[in-house]
């Protein structure tokens, strides 16, 4: 089993996205923006969309940056988006965030 992700864009087609999962990695509730996905597959076929959130300060700026990177193995995915490290579970599509500086 090989996992493989990389971003999409935002307006995808219903058809793309019905036959995967999708996931809001959001710990901010009402003071989450979505920011963008994130597609995962497996032996290259679609198995998953994480919809990344980002936090929206008490002025109502979204706490966003340009860079967003991820790594994944076989049971988790790393993502930095924003001012925060997500840790995605594979098996219970649970996460944890932490906040960066």
């Amino acid at each position: 089993m090989t996992l493989q992700a990389t971003y999409v864009e935002q307006n995808m087609s219903g058809d793309e996205t019905e036959v995967v999962s999708i996931i809001d990695v959001n710990p901010f509730g009402t003071n989450g923006e979505m920011d963008r996905r994130l597609l995962i597959s497996k032996d290259a076929e679609p198995i998953l969309i994480l919809q990344l959130y980002v936090r929206v300060d008490e002025d109502g700026w979204l706490i966003s940056s340009a860079f967003s990177e991820f790594l994944l193995n076989e049971s988790h995915v790393a993502i930095i988006c924003g001012d925060h490290l997500y840790v995605f579970d594979m098996a219970t599509h649970s996460f944890r965030s932490h906040r960066l500086g």
